[in-house]
């Protein structure tokens, strides 16, 4: 009897020992499928941080268009008409501002000689201008290429006319100022970068000069440069 319950203790003590070392080994089975499954998420977790660097960016937005100076001059000449009849040239310059790519605004210094004579078998004429003048112009500049200009002009100078025949003489003379209109109308052709413009101009240059004795017009054909 005592050598039975010897031999069932040790067969006890072996099944407990053995099932004490299956359990440790599923432990540690267990411990390291845990660590697997943390690597593994850790070695996925950069995609999905990187999946959005494939994702289109969005467009810079548009620069903010900002006034700007302008400037320009050109050379002038053409006939006298109205009650002065002749010929004329000058030279005009431009400095003002650039509103936005549509509208400009600049003074407009000025300065125009011109003379005229005509004469028949019974009469003969003889006129003459000198002046100098500021206006304050306003500009539209149409696709890059198209301008149209107007403004009041004030002048200083002088203007005056003197005719004979055979029975009678006359003659008159005025100093200013003299109030007038300017206006430019032509196309300009040149580069074009973003927001500013260089550019070779043909235009029709007019002014009208309002005078005591007489109103002369003065539609010159100007040829100039500007930055705008």
């Amino acid at each position: 009897m005592t050598k039975f319950l010897k031999a069932a203790i040790i067969s006890l003590s072996l099944v407990t020992l053995s099932a004490t070392a299956y359990a440790a080994d599923d432990e540690a089975a267990a411990d390291e499928s845990a660590v697997t499954d943390e690597t593994a998420a850790t070695d996925e977790a950069p995609a999905a941080d990187a999946a959005p660097a494939d994702e289109q960016k969005p467009a810079a937005e548009t620069e903010k268009f900002f006034p700007r100076f302008r400037f320009g001059v050109s050379g002038m000449g053409g006939p006298i008409l109205g009650d002065i009849r002749g010929g004329a040239g000058g030279l005009d310059l431009r400095a003002g501002v650039q509103i936005n790519e549509l509208i400009g605004a600049y003074i407009q210094p000025m300065v125009a000689l011109g003379a005229g004579a005509s004469s028949s078998d019974t009469s003969a004429s003889l006129s003459g201008l000198a002046v100098a003048g500021l206006a304050a112009m306003a500009e539209f500049d149409f696709i890059n290429m198209l301008f149209v200009a107007v403004g009041p002009e004030i002048l200083a100078g002088g203007i005056a006319e003197a005719s004979v025949s055979e029975t009678s003489g006359s003659g008159s003379a005025s100093k200013g100022p003299y109030f007038g209109i300017a206006a430019r109308a032509g196309v300009a052709i040149g580069k074009t970068r973003p927001h500013r413009r260089s550019k070779f101009s043909i235009a029709l240059d007019m002014h009208v000069i309002f005078a005591p004795n007489a109103v002369a017009v003065l539609p010159m054909i100007a040829f100039g440069f500007d930055m705008f």
